[in-house]
């Protein structure tokens, strides 16, 4: 990193680049406490594109700070532990109070959403939650489209509330689900799929976020669909590799 005791430009520029990553993933608390805010004034649409910025941050930085050899250049910052906090609020906290604030989930099912809470912690705490072969350990905390689909299908809340509740199930089950960006197994169509996820979706929130069209919300339901059952299949087949 020194020549002598001198610090080359090649130097600064990686150090400056390494710091850049870790400001760009704490720039996702801006749009998470925006999100707070548009939930709080009951505006949904609002809170899920706040909540939608803080996910393509997310998807990026990863990429970025093992391009960039962020652990080496900016070794005395923990990115992934700011990274765990920032996403326990934004695909947890944020998604469960969505859920109270626009009565998602209502009495007398009111303690799944604590319970949500706690599973994810959990889940964001065990030591295993990626395995070496990159894969998520029991469900990733994918609370944010959870709640988002619950919000657009308008189900009854006894139904809404036994669906976060077999997720929250899921979290505990060894079952290996598809990391976005370190997963090699079907990444070509895993990415194919995502693209035409967020078109579909984006059309979606831009015609009418209150009342999705239900030809295109059925169509968005493709990849989530694809997503868990890649993963089940994927999770069978590299079973030997554990």
């Amino acid at each position: 990193m020194h020549r002598g005791n001198r610090m080359t430009s090649s130097d600064q520029f990686a150090i400056a680049r390494a710091w850049f990553v870790h400001i760009w993933t704490a720039s996702g608390l801006i749009f998470a406490f925006l999100a707070l805010i548009a939930i709080a004034q009951d505006d949904a649409a609002r809170a899920v594109a706040m909540l939608a910025v803080t996910l393509f941050i997310d998807g990026v930085d990863g990429p970025m700070a093992r391009a960039w050899n962020v652990k080496r250049w900016a070794s005395t910052f923990d990115g992934r532990r700011a990274d765990d906090i920032i996403d326990y609020i934004t695909y947890t906290f944020l998604p469960v109070y969505f859920a109270w604030q626009f009565e998602l989930i209502t009495e007398p099912w009111v303690w799944v959403l604590p319970l949500v809470l706690m599973c994810s912690l959990f889940g964001f705490s065990n030591d295993s939650a990626k395995t070496d072969d990159g894969f998520f350990t029991g469900f990733p905390s994918y609370w944010n489209g959870a709640v988002v689909y619950m919000f657009w299908l308008g189900g009854p809340v006894w139904v809404n509330a036994i669906f976060l509740l077999t997720l929250c199930l899921l979290v505990f089950v060894p079952i290996k689900y598809v990391s976005f960006n370190q997963t090699v197994q079907l990444r070509s169509l895993q990415r194919i799929l995502l693209i035409f996820w967020i078109i579909v979706t984006t059309v979606m929130i831009m015609q009418n976020f209150y009342d999705p069209n239900p030809i295109l919300l059925g169509l968005s339901i493709v990849y989530p669909l694809f997503y868990f059952g890649s993963s089940l299949y994927l999770s069978w087949l590299t079973r030997d590799q554990d």
